[in-house]
């Protein structure tokens, strides 16, 4: 980050390094009938997910109120094509998958 001082002169912030020790999983890919997505405990904090088509419209969003590690997500309505599953919790996505539906 660049810090900009009134009188011109500037200064850069120290660079912080952010690790996440997380596991998320989702299968099958493709997937024909539901998507089923796998966390260990740390991730199972995620809050929701939300899956976007290829051109950027949600399609569906579902919540983990109860911190479930399985998480399982209809898709036989969904016709033949590429989305974008997004796993997120209260600070933003913590992961984001193509998924191709037959």
């Amino acid at each position: 980050l660049k810090i900009i001082n009134n009188d011109g002169s500037f200064s850069y912030s120290a660079i912080v390094a952010i690790s996440y020790s997380f596991s998320i999983v989702s299968y099958p890919n493709p997937v024909t009938d539901q998507l089923i997505i796998e966390m260990d405990d740390q991730a199972a904090a995620a809050t929701g997910f939300t899956i976007l088509n290829a051109e950027g419209r949600l399609v569906y969003t579902g919540n983990n109120k109860n911190l479930s590690r399985l998480f399982k997500i209809p898709m036989q309505q969904f016709s033949a094509g590429v989305y974008f599953l997004q796993v997120f919790n209260q600070s933003g996505i913590i992961m984001s998958k193509k998924i191709i539906k037959k």
